[in-house]
């Protein structure tokens, strides 16, 4: 599994306003590639170490019985509408399709999305673009990387392209850092001496040691 689908299909995080005197907090909503229901511990796997994500789980939402296609556009249409995926409507999202980002916008959020768009049939139709869907910040993909390249978008505008699937991963986590958000550090746990612990156990390089099949052939 590379960096480019392990990492965040659309990564969308909104930065809060003060309306009336009062803080609204901050929305982050982080969309995954090729994950199974319980392959994290906090949805009850007993052998995958996922402690970040369970962190995330424990002080955030964790949906239990919402419906997820198979496919990674239908199911990003279905996380931005609420509706179930259909298929009748063509390959992209219609633009008359109302998404969250249009209705958090009107309560006072201003919303960003990076990372793979994909609802608009991989083409700049600017009317199904993010910006013409409720987002005031866009930095990513229209389409996949199925041909070896992304070219990416900042908002209705080309902003270059790249063959290096592995840099794609710092790139969005870059755009996202920038954006103007409150952010709680999560900081490394500490051995003796003040120096990180290597953290090989969670990474997908060492897949056998996390999930216990150490020595064994999948």
């Amino acid at each position: 599994m590379s960096s480019i689908r392990t990492l965040i299909l659309i990564l969308t995080v909104v930065c809060s306003i003060p309306l009336t005197g009062a803080l609204r907090p901050n929305i982050v909503i982080i969309f995954t590639d090729d994950q199974g229901y319980a392959d994290l511990a906090c949805y009850g796997n007993t052998k995958n170490k996922t402690p970040r994500l369970d962190r995330l789980a424990e002080e955030g939402t964790r949906f239990t019985s919402f419906y997820s296609q198979t496919v990674c556009g239908p199911s990003r249409s279905a996380l931005l509408t609420g509706r179930y995926p259909q298929i009748s409507l063509g390959w992209s999202m219609p633009a008359n399709e109302i998404t969250f980002a249009e209705l958090i916008r009107k309560v006072g959020y201003q919303t960003a999305c990076i990372g793979k768009w994909d609802v608009s049939n991989r083409r700049p139709i600017i009317d199904r673009m993010p910006n013409a869907q409720g987002f005031d910040y866009f930095y990513g993909a229209l389409g996949a990387n199925d041909a070896g390249r992304v070219k990416f978008h900042e908002n209705n505008e080309d902003a270059g392209m790249t063959d290096d699937m592995g840099s794609l991963t710092r790139l969005y986590i870059d755009k996202t850092t920038r954006l103007p958000v409150r952010v709680q550090q999560y900081g490394f746990p500490r051995k003796s001496g003040g120096q990180p612990p290597l953290l090989e156990e969670y990474t997908y390089s060492n897949v056998k040691t996390n999930i216990g099949l150490e020595g064994n052939d999948f």
